[in-house]
């Protein structure tokens, strides 16, 4: 019987590295390696109880690298963002090195756009530009990579959700967005995209591709949401001054992110168009929110009324 071939996850327990892990041990067509940090969490255990061959390492460490990618034929790479853009530099960068030792066929790896390129150092977004940095390593390795940009998830822009100021009946989020479409994907259409990533190596080396489901305005999220939940939702554009001052840690590199995606953001739904082509079962954000809908009302229906 021939072996399966194997695929390395780094930053497996990560939750976008869950998601991606468990689509490939669905597949079945793919001995899965999940690279963590600690093999006992629970996120760690529940991997290895769906299959999963779990590899404790660590980025920083080479010697844990070279032990992972052992008789592996693909990598899909995810970077952990707590460690900041020095950490996210430093991880890819070893990554990169470790499977440039290797006969690895193909690299997935998670990057995105230099802001801070793009707005001439005027919008840093440090942990995005960090990513887009190893890009440029990898071509220069010669690495036969694919780049994937995720972009927001449902999941994220649902959590900014805050009771209205002006009505304790209403829910509303603020980003400094204006009337700019604004790209975003469900958590798990990201694992069968990546896995057709994977399966149609040959067409998408050297590649970027955008993980887009929807691509719309925000006031467009904002009545999705209120249609299919029957929750009064409002979307308010916020300066992105103010939402810099907003009370949680990573408020002001946050801010640069959507300004810089307000400013430099090309449509995406071309981007849109081609994740649909790779995963056909890709959920538009109005389809997430139906078939969510149960969850999310029990989420955000105690702090409002229905319509």
């Amino acid at each position: 019987m021939k072996s399966k071939k194997i695929v390395l996850v780094t930053e497996a327990t990560g939750s976008v590295g869950r998601a991606v892990t468990r689509a490939l041990l669905q597949d079945n067509q793919y001995s899965v390696r999940a690279f963590c940090r600690d093999s006992r969490t629970n996120a760690a255990l529940s991997l290895a109880r769906q299959g999963a061959v779990l590899t404790e390492g660590d980025l920083s460490e080479m010697e844990s690298l070279r032990v992972a990618l052992v008789d592996v034929d693909a990598v899909v790479g995810f970077l952990p963002d707590n460690d900041g853009a020095a950490g996210v530099a430093m991880s890819g960068k070893n990554l990169l090195d470790a499977i440039g030792q290797t006969s690895v066929n193909h690299v997935v790896l998670s990057t995105a756009r230099n802001f801070s390129a793009l707005s001439n150092g005027r919008l840093p977004v440090p942990v995005s530009d960090a990513r887009a940095s190893l890009e440029e390593y990898a071509r220069l390795l010669k690495l036969p990579v694919t780049f994937l940009h995720i972009g927001l998830l449902y999941e994220e822009l649902v959590a900014y959700l805050l009771p209205d100021d002006d009505s304790e009946d209403s829910l509303s989020f603020s980003f400094p967005m204006g009337n700019s479409r604004l790209a975003a994907i469900g958590l798990d259409d990201i694992g069968p995209l990546v896995l057709a990533l994977l399966k149609h190596r040959n067409l998408y080396l050297n590649r970027t591709v955008g993980a887009v489901g929807f691509d719309g305005r925000c006031h467009e999220y904002a009545r999705i949401l209120r249609d299919v939940l029957k929750l009064e939702v409002r979307y308010r554009h916020l300066p992105k001054e103010k939402f810099a001052m907003m009370p949680f840690a990573e408020a002001p590199l946050k801010a640069n992110w959507f300004e810089a995606q307000r400013l430099y953001q090309t449509d995406s739904r071309i981007e849109m168009i081609e994740t649909y082509a790779l995963h056909q079962g890709t959920r538009q954000f109005r389809q997430w929110v139906t078939m969510n809908s149960v969850r999310l009302r029990d989420l955000l229906g105690s702090v409002s009324q229905p319509v």
